[in-house]
């Protein structure tokens, strides 16, 4: 009987060690879930800076053309 309790004991110490990596795992992947978030705003504004930009620019050509 003292056998099965070790071996129980052993077990559950196991999946709590693998708890403790599962959770730290996802605390990485939240982090890198933030930095490409953070990373896909910040080229979508810039993008759309210089897709306005280049739209005004050939506006202003387009203008001066037939002026």
């Amino acid at each position: 009987m003292k056998e099965l309790f070790d071996m129980s004991q052993s077990h559950l110490v196991n999946v709590k060690a693998e708890i403790t990596k599962l959770v730290n795992q996802r605390e990485q992947l939240d982090k890198e879930v933030q930095r490409l978030t953070t990373y896909l705003e910040e080229g979508t504004k810039t993008l759309e800076k210089y897709r306005s930009e280049t739209a005004e620019n050939a506006s202003t050509t387009q203008a001066s053309l037939f002026s």
